[in-house]
């Protein structure tokens, strides 16, 4: 897992740091437990804003999995307490220049919150895929204080041009706006993609959905536990939010992606970087470009993963679905292998389940 967005030097907010906080502090690092994931959106930092690692990645994956209206986890690295409160910024809870029946000081208090919310919304749009086009928009918007507000943007895939809005949101007990959802239309598909806490779509996962194509993801159920699973939408059921069907295949489904690929000859598989590249892309939900030696000759072919099937979709260079047979047969035996391997999926403690009914001309 990437952590490194999450990991900054300094950050421009003042907190209030409880006494109880640095008594935790002071005995956490002595353990060696020096980076620490602290809370950036409260003003007054206690217990329970803020935990201590040993290691980087334990760190970032805590930030990373701990999104929401309430919670935006920075991640620094502190060689002793008085080196965290420098980096947290850390103000006395006797500085005179905090007491709210100080007008000036209380302006200059809104000013450094709008400051801060800008840029946990700026990283917000970052982490989801959104380029920096739309800060000037961002920061107007939050300076008129209106109770919520909406952007536009569009991005391009594949000569495609999918329209989004981002809609903005005051939270209910604080003055801090929040991304909550932006709604996509690619051609006459449109869906509406929560920023949920861990179980977000970035711009270019939601394009692939709206391809028709699965991603997949780590995602976090009701009870905050993390699991794997590919998701796909169903374009022919509708949610009564009027969002189409989000299908769900679970790492218990059995759908092995490097699997589904060895079965056929794709020069991509050769090297064992490519191959990481390409299944990681395809796991994007990306439709990917891979190379066949057909009838003498190395062809290019397009491919998307396919859990529901498990399998892979294959297409040509005008996105017309090709059958599998064509690629099985410029690899001897491997078409032999497919069916025994095939007929022992069949067997279930010794009893022949049904077998499963496969569309020609449409998935590898």
């Amino acid at each position: 897992m990437e952590t490194n967005h999450h990991i900054l030097s300094g950050h421009p907010g003042e907190h209030v740091i409880s006494p109880e906080v640095l008594g935790q502090a002071e005995a956490e690092l002595s353990r060696g437990n020096a980076w620490v994931a602290y809370n950036s959106i409260p003003y007054f930092l206690e217990r329970g804003g803020i935990w201590f690692f040993k290691h980087q990645d334990e760190a970032g994956e805590f930030s990373a999995n701990n999104i929401s209206e309430y919670d935006n986890y920075i991640v620094i690295h502190a060689r002793s307490v008085a080196d965290m409160t420098e980096q947290i910024t850390y103000a006395s809870p006797l500085d005179a220049s905090i007491q709210t029946n100080d007008i000036n000081s209380s302006l200059l208090k809104n000013e450094t919150m709008n400051e801060n919310n800008l840029e946990y919304l700026k990283k917000n749009l970052m982490y989801a895929g959104f380029d920096d086009k739309l800060n000037i928009d961002l920061e107007s918007s939050i300076r008129e204080g209106k109770p919520e507000f909406q952007l536009q943007y569009g991005a391009e895939f594949n000569n495609r041009k999918m329209d989004m809005t981002l809609h903005f949101k005051k939270g209910d007990q604080n003055e801090m706006y929040f991304f909550n959802r932006f709604d996509a239309t690619l051609g006459d598909r449109q869906q509406m993609f929560y920023m949920n806490k861990g179980n977000s779509m970035t711009v270019k996962e939601a394009f692939n959905l709206l391809e028709g194509r699965a991603v997949n993801k780590d995602l976090v159920n009701k009870e905050g536990q993390k699991y794997n699973a590919w998701v796909q939408l169903d374009f022919g059921a509708r949610e009564e939010s009027g969002n189409y069907k989000m299908e769900r295949y679970h790492e218990k489904y059995g759908y092995d992606l490097e699997k589904a690929l060895s079965a056929y000859p794709v020069r991509e598989l050769n090297d064992q970087k490519t191959k990481e590249n390409l299944i990681q892309s395809l796991e994007k939900g990306n439709l990917q470009a891979v190379h066949v030696p057909t009838n003498g000759k190395e062809q290019m072919f397009f491919i998307s993963a396919n859990p529901k099937d498990r399998t892979v979709d294959i297409f040509d260079k005008q996105m017309k679905p090709v059958q599998h047979e064509t690629l099985m047969s410029a690899q001897p035996g491997k078409k032999q292998e497919q069916k025994k391997e095939l007929a022992a999926d069949d067997l279930d403690d010794g009893s022949l389940k049904k077998k499963r009914t496969r569309k020609k001309g449409m998935t590898l």
